[in-house]
């Protein structure tokens, strides 16, 4: 089974309020062990991301940018109820904060298997 990877840019617009770019890309990656797929391994996915946008906007709230607030997995971990726990998804994969810049930072979801993936997109999409 194909897996994928996701990559989401996360938009810093006003206040404490961050929405999905319609520019998401998905991008093929390797061949990795077929894993059972589910709705409800989606729906985690997505709590996981409603948990990581509304802490990182939390602490770039402040300064108003997420680059000044130093948003990256080490930093959120730190306040996330999980801690790092919060950036392993259902299926062992990883999610991946990158380097912030004022008003945006990317998240890359690594490993979806590919149903998840049809799934979290279109629920993303919808928000």
């Amino acid at each position: 089974m194909k897996k994928f990877h996701i990559v989401f840019m996360l938009l810093y617009l006003s206040g404490a309020q961050s929405t999905i770019a319609s520019s998401t890309t998905v991008s093929a990656a390797s061949e990795l062990v077929s894993l059972p797929i589910s709705g409800q391994q989606a729906n985690v996915l997505l709590r996981q991301l409603e948990a990581i946008v509304n802490t990182a906007d939390k602490l770039a709230q402040s300064s108003g940018s997420y680059a000044a607030a130093n948003i990256s997995n080490g930093t959120l971990e730190k306040v996330l109820p999980n801690g790092s726990k919060a950036f392993v998804t259902s299926w062992g994969g990883k999610i991946v904060i990158g380097t912030p810049s004022p008003n945006q930072y990317p998240v890359t979801i690594l490993q979806v298997p590919h149903d998840i993936c049809v799934l979290a997109e279109a629920k993303l999409r919808r928000q």
